[in-house]
């Protein structure tokens, strides 16, 4: 039996900076909206204080649960082993940084009312032309090849789903396509889906981990070939 609540899963690689802030600050939001829910923070391998911060924070707060994957495996790693890890009925994710304001929550959680699938989308200033750049390339190939044509924003982390159409899907991604594989499996399953515009926040502490380079748009490109072509 799923319990009526919600999960938000964390990956966490050297966010050392910004672990406990956003914890607390998950806390207050969920808290007051009068939830179940859970926080689970994936540490992937960090260097840093990430793990013993992860630690204490589950010490700290009945609502976090720690999972230390021991390796860096990748963002999409991180994200399958919380989603699969999750126990309430509600799904969803975010990046440790918080691009956007807690408050949007509240709302997603009502549309799930009369929806199964809540889409964020990102208004605002990016961090920086090339990362716009990108992400306007990357979400226009994956729309073409994907049939996401209707998606605004495949690559935001705003997504609000539910468990029992989570468990009739399978995920293998281990990177930043992650998104995409999932918008793609829930597509198929034919659900009421509801887009919301979110005002999005540059990262205020810390170092992002994503790095536009060739690394980078190799691996999109290899797990977009292996699922388009050897699934």
């Amino acid at each position: 039996m799923v319990n009526k609540g919600i999960s938000i899963i964390v990956p966490i690689y050297n966010e050392e900076e910004t672990i406990e802030e956003l914890v607390n600050k998950l806390q207050q939001q969920f808290l007051s909206l009068n939830i179940d829910f859970e926080i689970i923070l994936i540490e992937s391998g960090s260097t840093d204080q990430s793990k013993k911060i992860c630690d204490e924070l589950e010490d700290k707060f009945e609502q976090v649960k720690v999972i230390h994957e021991g390796n860096k495996n990748g963002y999409g790693s991180g994200v399958r082993l919380g989603l699969d890890s999750a126990r309430y009925e509600i799904l969803t994710y975010s990046d440790s940084d918080l691009p956007c304001d807690l408050s949007y929550y509240q709302k997603a959680i009502n549309l799930l009312e009369n929806n199964d699938l809540v889409l964020g989308f990102r208004t605002g200033n990016r961090e920086n032309f090339a990362r716009w750049f990108f992400s306007k390339g990357y979400n226009l190939l994956t729309k073409i090849l994907f049939n996401l044509y209707g998606i605004k924003d495949v690559n935001f982390t705003f997504k609000l789903f539910k468990k029992e159409h989570y468990d009739k899907i399978k995920l293998h991604s281990n990177g930043w396509f992650i998104d995409v594989e999932l918008l793609s499996e829930l597509k198929k399953l034919k659900l009421k889906t509801f887009q919301m515009p979110i005002k999005y926040v540059t990262r205020q502490k810390g170092n992002s981990n994503v790095n536009i380079n060739c690394k980078l748009i190799n691996g999109f490109l290899k797990e977009i070939y292996q699922y388009k072509f050897n699934k």
